[in-house]
């Protein structure tokens, strides 16, 4: 970095280089647009992972012939589904 000392009106002021600031603010601008690039990557990442989840779900999911008491309306389709759930997490 470059300075200058100056003194205006009897007072010591310290200039940074015109052209040293320029360059400095386009350090800083391409700092910012690497972080939003940064930022934008890990959101499409994020987005690809939760469609890849709600596929394997949709593709796993299955209706059972009940309605809101699974157990009791159909107990054997229930224990069936759970297992099978359960066994395949393994």
């Amino acid at each position: 970095m470059k300075f200058e000392l100056k003194s205006v009106a009897g007072k010591s002021i310290l200039f940074v280089m015109a052209a040293e600031t320029d360059r400095m603010a386009a350090v800083l601008e391409d700092a910012e647009r690497a972080r939003k690039r940064l930022a934008l990557d890990e959101f499409i990442e994020l987005q690809k992972q939760i469609q890849q989840r709600r596929k394997t779900f949709e593709s796993r999911a299955q209706a059972l012939p009940c309605g809101h008491y699974l157990s009791e309306e159909a107990p054997e389709e229930t224990y069936r589904a759970m297992r099978d759930f359960f066994v395949s997490k393994t």
